[in-house]
């Protein structure tokens, strides 16, 4: 398996403050089948700035220690970057870390929609990149309304869910949210977005399971496939299993809230 958020990177954000607390959380995750980890800090959330050669720096490091433990797991540059004024500029200026030179893992606020976000989705397609959006189902405005996020989609971007978000662990409003997103073919990706070994750990096994049952053996081998494509640069479908929405869908207009500069937490 690969995991492609998670905040493994010692000293950078809110995940582990040591590299020893690094080593324990690559030590689990190999435990748990999984192979690579794309190494995913805050980066311009109102409270970390990490920028791609102090990440690309960091994840050098963190792979020398694993190897020298012998730790077979590989640490792949990545970023969590919050949508805000800054991102195209912080983009031009390479400040930016794309999988595969073309996927951008993008972060919402918890409690609202961006006012640019469709100006921005639409700013980065132009320029050949496709973000991915992190967590939709812990934002309280997509969890509330799934129609949303299909139009998001719609208009090119890609989703990823929490590993524990569908097993209950942030409450059951999140996880219905996320179940609800799984039914109607609107997620691309799950991930851990561990910061931890304890509680918002690397596991992403009881969450495969879990959609195995639910959706079958053939959705989970697609959301694991994504993936690898995503590495590698390839394209994704976005809407692997049915048409694209037409009428009322794809003429949804979002409700963004008119607030520019406000970073939510």
């Amino acid at each position: 398996m690969i995991d492609i958020h998670c905040h493994i990177l010692p000293g950078m954000d809110d995940g582990p403050e040591e590299m020893d607390q690094s080593v324990r959380m690559a030590e689990l995750a190999v435990r748990e089948g999984i192979t690579a980890i794309v190494a995913t800090p805050h980066h311009a959330n109102g409270v970390y700035r990490n920028s791609a050669s102090a990440i690309i720096q960091a994840v050098h490091t963190l792979n020398a220690v694993l190897a020298d433990l012998d730790v077979n797991l590989e640490i792949i540059p990545g970023q969590e970057v919050r949508l805000t004024d800054r991102l195209l500029e912080d983009l031009e200026e390479g400040r930016l870390i794309l999988q595969g030179n073309r996927y951008l893992l993008l972060e919402l606020p918890a409690s609202r929609l961006p006012s640019r976000l469709e100006e921005t989705l639409h700013e980065l397609r132009v320029l050949g990149i496709t973000p991915i959006i992190a967590h939709p189902e812990r934002n309280a405005v997509l969890a509330a309304d799934p129609g949303l996020l299909e139009a998001l989609i719609d208009k090119g971007a890609l989703s990823q869910l929490t590993s524990h978000s569908l097993t209950g662990l942030f409450g059951s409003r999140i996880q219905k949210a996320a179940l609800r997103f799984c039914d109607r073919d609107l997620v691309h990706f799950v991930a851990s977005d561990a910061h931890d070994t304890e509680v918002r750990n690397n596991r992403l096994a009881p969450a495969y399971a879990l959609l195995q049952k639910r959706l079958g053996d053939a959705a989970v081998e697609r959301l694991r496939r994504n993936t690898e494509l995503m590495l590698t640069g390839e394209a994704i479908d976005p809407w692997p299993i049915r048409q694209k929405p037409k009428g009322l869908l794809r003429r949804l207009t979002i409700p963004f809230q008119r607030t520019r500069g406000e970073h939510a937490k």
